[in-house]
């Protein structure tokens, strides 16, 4: 394995060159020069060095340079593992930068020594350089290569999926519809080179292998309409085609889908029954990550598990929903023969609340299609929650879950904090849904700490509502239906506000303590070092507020040392040399 770094812009030359004075003697006259000379070597003993004191590696030894001047040759050894580590420093004019390869022996498990050596250096070196360039990264790249492979599986599960659900639904034509046109002609466009490259896949239909994954959300997301208009079925279709074309133009296709009765709402009327409530969350991050992956992006191990878990997760999701499809999706034969007046009746309801919104124009949604209006609601807040959070390291939220059980009060997502168990955060939803006509439903959702409410909003739907004109014969308008979610985006900013400033408790306590006493004693509940992970000052060094050592802002442990010289604490983490403050060491390096 092969990491490859560049490090831009020497912050201090001195680091890397010194000047002497020489004098010279030529037939009996003296003279007197200054010369430059390279002491990258000793810079570089000094990082490995550090790494070494730090436990980071175990050993080091210096081969060399290699092949040309200043390319310094290392061998490390780390945990049984040795990783060659050369160092390439070159200058143009004022400029210098240095390259640093690394090579691991092949190894079947994720060499970790690797992957915390680089970082290591990383973070070591970039405290004497402006800038740090990855130039290659093989752990990088099979990491994402593994998780590209399975996102591939993943996609072609979806397309399963969608394929099976729609060729039931819509025919073995589906694609070919008025509704799908867009991504009928995206397709074509993408496949013109794919197939003039690859003759012996000329002849087959790559159409649903060539849709991507927002485009088969899309397709999930669609509703299609009936041709019902005293319109032939030319126009009907070249109308249908128009509006789709021009969608973007909102009050023109508003006006064009009011001519159609809707045949059926794919996402609510399929998919939604057949996919849990956590699917929308799911194929977001799993769309987000694909485009991390597809885009060459870094990838380290934590978040190499944490894409794989979002990879497996969905997984499951497409192949269950395939297996319901397979065993419970019935043919309209079955349908008609064992649930004939069921069918028969929905039938009805469906056509007269169908006839009722064409007609008036108005939306009447039924119990589900509510239901689904404030799940939606409630994801959009873990979603906003859930991305600010994401890649937080001291932050946990749970995964969503949200059951359609009218009148409960449900815990559906919970924010904990890895410094103290007891901030943890829960919020809850609970709804009151009346699907009749001009009628109110209400969405409650609160966050709590504990029995403490900490924050609440109330969203509400009123259904529309239709009168029947006797005298011309068909339904009118009363009310048009209205969603009132405006405070969503204020809860969800409020809530980030909350996390960030307020959840730790702890950290709060230390602060308050600070404002009370002089700048003196703050070294008796904190150290005066950064945390070597998230760079706050906030180590404790009170076992009766936090454990010693460990960062009451993120949790994390840090090794604080006291200076064997001057008995300050230092963390040894990040700054130091041995048992000395960096201070310290500087005086004894300089007496």
């Amino acid at each position: 394995m092969k990491v490859k770094i560049s490090f831009i812009k020497i912050k201090d030359i001195e680091k890397l060159f010194t000047k002497e004075g020489v004098v010279s003697e030529l037939f009996g006259d003296r003279t007197g020069s200054v010369i430059e000379k390279c002491i990258a070597n000793e810079y570089l003993d000094d990082i490995l060095s550090k790494l070494q004191l730090t436990k980071v590696i175990d050993s080091y030894s210096y081969l060399g340079e290699i092949g040309r001047i200043a390319k310094y040759n290392y061998e490390v050894v780390s945990c049984d593992n040795t990783v060659s580590v050369i160092f390439t420093l070159d200058s143009l004019n004022d400029s210098h930068y240095m390259e640093v390869e690394l090579e691991s022996n092949p190894n079947a498990n994720y060499d970790l020594v690797l992957e915390k050596l680089k970082l290591e250096i990383k973070k070591n070196m970039l405290k004497d350089w402006v800038n740090c360039i990855w130039i290659r990264d093989e752990q990088s790249e099979d990491l994402a290569a593994q998780l590209y492979r399975k996102m591939h599986i993943v996609e072609n599960l979806f397309r399963e999926l969608i394929n099976k659900v729609l060729n039931r639904e819509l025919g073995t034509d589906w694609l070919a519809m008025e509704e799908f046109q867009k991504i009928n002609n995206e397709y074509k466009a993408r496949t013109v080179d794919f197939k003039r490259s690859v003759k012996s896949f000329s002849n087959i239909d790559d159409s649903l292998i060539s849709i991507n994954t927002d485009s088969l959300v899309k397709i999930m997301k669609t509703v299609i309409y009936e041709d019902e208009i005293d319109l032939n079925h030319d126009v009907q279709k070249n109308l249908k085609l128009k509006a789709r074309i021009l969608e973007s133009n909102d009050k023109f296709f508003e006006s064009i889908k009011k001519l159609w009765k809707v045949r059926i709402d794919l996402w609510n009327d399929v998919f939604a029954k057949m996919l849990d409530e956590n699917f929308n969350i799911g194929i977001t991050d799993f769309i987000k990550n694909r485009n991390h992956i597809a885009h060459n992006k870094l990838v380290d191990y934590n978040s190499f598990k944490k894409i794989k878990d979002n990879i497996d997760s969905m997984e499951t999701v497409f192949v269950n929903a395939i297996e319901k499809v397979n065993q419970h999706y019935m043919s309209n034969e079955a349908i008609m023969t064992i649930e004939a007046e069921e069918v028969h009746r929905l039938q009805e309801e469906h056509y007269l609340l169908n006839l009722k919104m064409s007609e008036a124009g108005v939306n009447i949604l039924d119990y589900n299609s509510i239901y689904q209006k404030f799940a939606c609601s409630v994801q959009e807040i873990y979603v906003g929650i859930n991305d600010e959070f994401y890649f937080s390291e001291w932050i946990n939220i749970s995964s969503l879950s949200m059951t359609e059980n009218t009148g409960d009060e449900q815990a559906v997502f919970s924010i904990s904090n890895h410094v103290n168990e007891e901030d943890t955060i829960v919020v809850y939803v609970s709804y009151n849904i009346d699907d009749c006509e001009g009628v109110s439903s209400e969405l409650e959702i609160k966050v709590k700490n504990g029995e403490v409410v900490i924050n609440k909003i109330v969203v509400e739907y009123k259904n529309g509502s239709v009168i029947f004109d006797e005298d011309a014969g068909y339904y009118l308008s009363e009310n048009e239906d209205e969603y009132n979610d405006s405070e969503i985006d204020e809860f969800v900013n409020e809530l980030s506000s909350y996390v960030e400033d307020e959840m730790n408790s702890i950290k709060k306590e230390v602060d308050s303590l600070h404002a009370c006493i002089p700048s003196e004693e703050l070294g008796s509940t904190v150290a005066e070092s950064v945390c070597y992970s998230c760079g706050k000052e906030y180590i404790s060094v009170n076992e009766e507020i936090y454990p010693y050592g460990k960062c009451i802002n993120c949790g994390e442990e840090n090794s604080i040392k006291e200076c064997i010289r001057c008995c300050s604490l230092f963390n040894s983490d990040v700054e130091g040399m041995g048992d000395l403050c960096d201070s310290c060491y500087d005086f004894v390096m300089n007496e």
